[in-house]
């Protein structure tokens, strides 16, 4: 086992250990349409639609960790989207899941939203430092971390729908 996927473990079971409450960043500008997630009544969907998607233009050019701070649900899961479905020209964004496989399924089968945003990156990452494998079902922190010191500034925001 490499140094840098034990390095990765260590870091996820820290990161996992140390689960504490989501609490948005508001500052002066995300107040101006901000809306916390409680005005949404539990809907996921709606509330990271209205936030992320329609009103990304805060996010645009910023790196994701601003986007992070914002989210008061926590990402369960993330996947890297490739260039071209091709790992080794990169990855151009990220998958972010807000519930696990099952319920997401379970929200496409019923014809509801399974609240995935899909953001891409305004430069394409490098596949190093992390390879493709890793970056199957990596938690958050973990992708971050690994692409310390690249350019993750958002480049747009969509929203996976069924």
């Amino acid at each position: 086992m490499s140094t840098l996927r034990i390095v990765l473990i260590l870091f996820a079971a820290n990161i996992l250990s140390n689960k504490k409450p989501y609490q948005p960043l508001i500052t002066n500008k995300t107040q101006q349409y901000y809306k916390p997630l409680a005005t949404f009544n539990g809907d996921t969907s709606a509330y990271l639609l209205d936030n992320f998607v329609t009103h990304q233009q805060y996010y645009l050019n910023k790196p994701l960790n601003v986007l992070l701070k914002q989210l008061e649900v926590p990402v369960v899961k993330c996947m890297a989207s490739f260039n071209g479905g091709d790992a080794e020209e990169g990855c151009r964004g990220l998958y972010l899941y807000f519930y696990p496989s099952r319920t997401i399924d379970k929200k496409v089968r019923d014809k509801k939203e399974p609240a995935v945003l899909v953001i891409n990156f305004k430069k394409l990452l490098q596949k190093e430092p992390i390879n493709s494998f890793l970056m199957k079902n990596t938690p958050i922190a973990i992708v971050m971390r690994a692409y310390n010191g690249q350019d993750t500034n958002v480049g747009n925001i969509s929203y996976v729908k069924y």
